[in-house]
């Protein structure tokens, strides 16, 4: 026995007792293949008879459809190859492994080792099937998927220092596979996220993240709304749910996830959270967020006592003016302008929102005496006199203040805001442009403003409304020329309330429209009456307010209630204060030359006490001026008083204007005002604002005297 057949003997001996199919294959010089040993391998595999001689040809044993095959196979083994491959037989799957054997350097055998692969197979199809199915879920998802795991498992639940762990976790844990669209949502490529750790990704706020990942390693699931930094650096913000993958021996492998940008979202949510807090006008805070601030704020004040909180409350004195006379947007414009002056001027502890309308809040907090918020809210007055310009016309801004300190005017949030807003109501009662520090029964004096509010709102519908007439005289015959109508409330149960309790008021509600209309109205009717009756023509003076000459319809409305009433124009004599030079110069020269193209007197009242520039004066047409009542009453006591009204009476005569003085109570001042030539006079020397009745009677005595003479 030669020494090659000695080696494959003791082959023979070793591999029969394995529990393996082996074969060995040799190529002689012709290069024919013959089968030299076979433990059931090739004979079991194609169903051959087991009793198969050692050495055959391999031609002869293998069916045609793989002899080429297998033939190739052999030929690279020999090659020096190690080759592995798969036949398919009759439905199922064998797995051969190829070796080349060398004897002197020469590779001319080759063993094999064969085994039924068709179960490993099928199972490896099917994952690969699977593994194809997610390759299309991930590539056509449209949330971003992903698998992050690591190399060597870690036992989660039994760890000692799960700290370390953590940290361990988020270090070495790598992203293997993700689809495009998380690749997206990082704003880069698939190929660059692969083996990103959680600690990469969460590198802004990785605190966050091991509190996150801690939940999920505990629960082995969570869900979780996180930020997020894209490879440019925005943030973005994600919803998610992640899901622990572990192995056979319950050991953390890794985890998968579905998370989707909810940027767009969560900037939606943000918004709406954000209007539902401030003001959409200005920014500011709203009224929801006042009382959630005050309410923190008063609860830290009650456990310090030395901390201290004051709450103004402030609104914009006539702003209802500067709508009407510029309208809504530039009004809008005026309220940013005054918030964001303020804003800059706030100091630390300092807090401001807005109510509505013209209506603002400002927090005061810290341990500062009341020395110090005086001195801030008179800052904040001269703050705001400073100009705006609206339309390139300049504005001048004057509020009224109320505050309220905690715990002296309040202890909670409402009564603080309600106290405030009493002490507000005050100093606008008391003329504006004020700052007024609450004091016990300033709420039932607001109750009062609410009730003359109501109230006055029932007199319109109820005709409680009643005319009052003050007679002009002329100064030099004493006859009169001329009356001023003077608008009276009889309350039912409350009897006569003055001017002065319900006019604010029905300016700043908008009742001084229809109000005014029903004077006008009333006033032009009873003059028409007394000239039907006989009595000598006299002209009739008729107060508008700044709101109602602004109305786009004032034209119409004098038109036709001289046309009601048939009164001619000449007799009725319209009353404007100073103010209306202050507004829109065209529109009011405007108004008031189709006034003046009416037929219509039109006269400056309360003459004196605006702060406008007397230049309107030649612009607009105007017959008469009336002297303000405060530079009268002393004008025979006080030399400022008798050198401002003579300057007064010059001036109109200088522009070919009647000067009528008001408020003439006695003869001195009667004397006076003769002297220096002033035309008409009126007040409670000749007569008090009388009724309709009563002004009658004197025009009926007037008119017996004239007879008598």
């Amino acid at each position: 026995m030669n020494n090659h057949e000695m080696i494959l003997q003791d082959f023979i001996k070793v591999i029969d007792h394995l529990p393996y199919n082996f074969f060995r294959i040799h190529r002689d010089p012709d290069g024919c293949l013959w089968l030299l040993y076979n433990k059931g391998g090739l004979t079991w595999e194609f169903g051959l008879p087991t009793n198969l001689p050692h050495k055959v040809l391999l031609k002869d044993v293998l069916p045609p459809s793989y002899f080429a095959q297998a033939d190739e196979m052999v030929k690279q083994t020999l090659r020096g190859e190690n080759v592995e491959f798969h036949i398919e037989h009759q439905g199922r799957f064998y797995y051969h492994v190829l070796t080349s054997v060398e004897e002197s350097n020469i590779s001319s055998d080759v063993i094999g080792i064969v085994t039924e692969a068709t179960e490993s197979i099928q199972l490896e199809e099917k994952l690969r099937q699977q593994e194809s199915f997610f390759d299309l879920f991930l590539s056509q998802s449209l949330e971003g998927c992903f698998f992050m795991m690591l190399e060597d498992p870690v036992d989660w639940q039994h760890a000692e220092d799960t700290e370390a762990l953590l940290d361990h976790i988020l270090v070495n844990q790598k992203l293997v596979k993700i689809n495009q669209a998380m690749a997206n949502q990082y704003g880069t490529t698939i190929e660059e996220m692969l083996g990103k750790t959680p600690a990469q990704l969460f590198a802004d706020h990785l605190s966050y993240a091991r509190k996150l990942w801690r939940e999920m390693l505990e629960q082995g699931r969570t869900h979780m709304i996180t930020q997020e930094r894209r490879m440019d650096g925005s943030i973005i913000w994600v919803e998610g749910d992640y899901i622990c993958i572990y192995d056979e021996a319950g050991r953390f492998r890794g985890h998968i996830g579905v998370q989707r940008d909810v940027t767009e979202h969560r900037m939606q949510e943000e918004k709406l959270r954000f209007l539902a807090y401030h003001d959409m006008l200005t920014g500011l805070p709203n009224m929801l967020s006042l009382e959630k601030q005050l309410t923190a704020i008063l609860k830290r004040a009650f456990e310090h006592p030395e901390f201290r909180v004051v709450l103004a409350y402030f609104d914009i004195d006539r702003f209802k003016l500067i709508n009407d006379s510029f309208g809504h947007f530039i009004g809008d414009e005026l309220l940013q302008s005054v918030a964001e002056r303020i804003e800059v001027w706030l100091e630390d502890g300092e807090w401001l929102a807005r109510k509505g309308g013209d209506e603002f809040f400002l927090l005061f907090t810290g341990q500062q005496d009341s020395h110090y918020i005086e001195e801030r809210i008179a800052s904040l007055q001269t703050l705001l006199r400073q100009p705006f310009y609206l339309e390139e016309q300049e504005c001048y801004v004057y509020i009224s203040i109320g505050f309220a300190s905690y715990p002296e005017h309040g202890t909670t949030a409402n009564q603080l805001v309600q106290n405030a807003e009493a002490a507000m109501y005050r100093a606008k009662f008391q003329g504006g442009n004020m700052a007024v520090c609450y004091q016990q029964g300033m709420n039932r004096q607001s109750q009062i403003r609410l009730e003359t509010e109501t109230d006055l709102r029932k007199a319109m519908e109820s005709n409680q409304f009643q005319l009052y007439y003050q007679p002009q005289v002329d100064i030099q015959s004493g006859k009169i020329i001329g009356a001023e109508a003077l608008i009276r409330w009889i309350h039912p149960e409350k009897g006569m309330i003055q001017p002065l309790q319900f006019i604010p008021i029905a300016e700043e509600t908008g009742l001084i429209i229809p109000v005014g209309r029903w004077v006008l109205h009333e006033a032009c009717r009873q003059n028409k009456a007394w000239q039907e009756a006989g009595y000598p023509p006299i002209k009739i003076g008729v107060n508008l307010s700044l709101r109602q000459f602004l109305q786009h319809d004032l034209m119409e409305m004098v038109s036709q209630t001289l046309e009601e009433t048939q009164l001619q124009p000449e007799y009725l004599d319209i009353e404007l204060t100073e103010s209306i030079s202050m507004q829109d110069q065209e529109l009011v020269i405007t108004t008031l030359h189709q006034l003046d193209r009416l037929g219509v007197r039109i006269s400056i009242d309360d003459f004196g006490t605006g702060y406008s520039s007397l230049s309107y004066l030649k612009l607009f047409p105007i017959d008469s001026l009336k002297i303000d009542r405060s530079f009268i009453q002393e004008i025979d006591l006080n030399t400022n008083d008798s050198i401002i009204a003579e300057a007064m009476i010059a001036l109109g005569h200088s522009l070919k204007l009647q000067v009528v003085a008001e408020g003439v109570e006695n003869q001195t001042q009667l004397w006076y005002l003769q002297e220096k030539g002033c035309d008409q006079v009126q007040g409670y020397y000749y007569s008090k604002p009388i009724p309709a009745s009563q002004f009658e009677e004197l025009l009926k005595k007037e008119n017996e005297k004239a007879m008598q003479r």
